[in-house]
C-alpha cells in the first residue's frame, strides 16, 4: 500500500511540473522541524517551480521516514543517502503530490516515522518509544573493587531529548578465604535519565541500586548515586539498531566489605562500566 501511494504522489507531482515549469513562482510557506539533510534555501529553490506560492509546506524529520505535509495533507518519504539539493528535490517532488491530489489513507506502517500530524500540518508530538537489552560489565574504581557483569533492559521515549529508564542485575564474585562457600554479591541498578543526541548520544542519569551480600554474615544495602555516559548506535535493519556505550556513575554512599580484617569488596565512590546491545522500535 505505500509503495502504491508513494508511486501516485510522484506521477501527479512529475505531471504537475510542466505546466509550471514556464513561469517563475513565489516560493511556498515552508517550516521544518528536525535534522533534515539540507537547508531552508535549498527546499524553497526546490519547490519554487513546483508548488504553488498559496500552499504551506511542513517538513519534519522522522525516526525512519520523513514527513511532508502539505495544507493539512501528509506524506513521508525514506532517503538513500541523498543529501542537498538532491535530498531537497525528492521532498518537493512529494510535496507537489499532495499539492495536486488528495491521499491515499495512512498505512499503519506510517506510524515507524514517529510523528503524528496535527490539523495545521505540524508534527504534534514525537514520543517514540525505542527498547534495548544489553551485557554490562562495571567495575569500580579502586584497588580492592571486584568487576561485576550482568544484562539490563532499557526503555526510551521521546527524541531530543530522549528521557529513559533502565533497570539490571549484575553479579560480583567475593574472595572470601577459609569460609564455607563462595561470597556474591547481587545488584539490581535502577537509571532514571535523560540524553541529548540520537545515533550519537550523552546522557545523565540518577541511580539507585540496592544489593544483596551472600557469604559471611550477608549484607543489604541501597547505593545512591549519578552518572554520566555516552552511546553509539549503528543500524542493522528497519527499527533494529547495535548499541555500545560506557559511562562513569558516582556515588553518595559507598560501602566496604572486609572479611578476616581484609577488604574484599568496596564500592567506591566511582564506578566505571561499558555495555553493548541492541535496541529496537521507533512507533510512538
Amino acid at each position: 500500500m505505500r509503495a502504491l501511494r508513494s508511486c501516485s504522489i510522484v506521477v501527479a507531482a512529475l505531471a504537475a511540473v510542466p505546466a509550471r515549469a514556464g513561469a517563475e513562482r513565489t516560493a511556498a510557506a515552508v517550516r521544518l522541524t528536525g535534522e533534515l539533510p539540507f537547508t531552508h534555501a535549498e527546499l524553497e529553490d526546490a519547490l519554487r517551480v513546483r508548488v504553488d506560492g498559496h500552499h504551506r509546506v511542513d517538513v519534519a524529520a522522522g525516526v525512519r521516514a520523513i514527513i511532508v505535509t502539505v495544507d493539512g495533507r501528509t506524506g513521508s518519504l525514506v532517503l538513500e543517502g541523498e543529501r542537498g539539493p538532491a535530498a531537497a528535490r525528492l521532498v518537493a517532488l512529494v510535496a507537489a503530490g499532495l499539492a495536486v491530489v488528495p491521499p491515499a489513507p495512512p498505512s499503519p506502517g506510517l506510524s515507524d516515522a514517529g510523528v503524528a500530524a496535527s490539523a495545521t500540518g505540524g508534527p504534534a508530538s514525537v514520543g517514540a518509544r525505542r527498547w534495548s537489552l544489553g551485557a554490562v560489565v562495571a567495575s569500580p574504581v579502586g584497588d580492592r573493587a571486584a568487576a561485576a557483569a550482568g544484562l539490563t533492559v532499557g526503555v526510551e521515549v521521546g527524541r531530543r531529548p530522549a528521557w529513559s529508564l533502565a533497570i539490571g542485575v549484575e553479579t560480583r564474585a567475593l574472595d572470601l578465604t577459609g569460609a564455607t562457600g563462595s561470597g556474591r554479591v547481587l545488584a539490581v541498578p535502577v537509571r532514571a535519565g535523560v540524553a541529548l543526541g540520537d545515533r550519537a548520544a550523552i546522557g545523565a542519569s540518577v541511580i539507585a541500586e540496592p544489593s544483596w551480600v551472600r557469604g559471611g554474615r550477608g549484607d543489604v544495602t541501597l547505593l545512591l548515586g549519578a552518572g554520566l555516559d555516552v552511546k553509539l548506535a549503528l543500524p542493522l535493519a528497519a527499527q533494529l539498531e547495535a548499541v555500545v556505550g560506557g559511562g562513569v556513575d558516582g556515588f553518595a554512599n559507598p560501602v566496604e566489605y572486609r572479611w578476616n580484617g581484609e577488604t574484599v569488596h568496596a564500592t567506591g565512590w566511582l564506578r566505571t562500566w561499558l555495555a553493548a546491545g541492541v535496541r529496537w522500535g521507533g512507533g510512538p
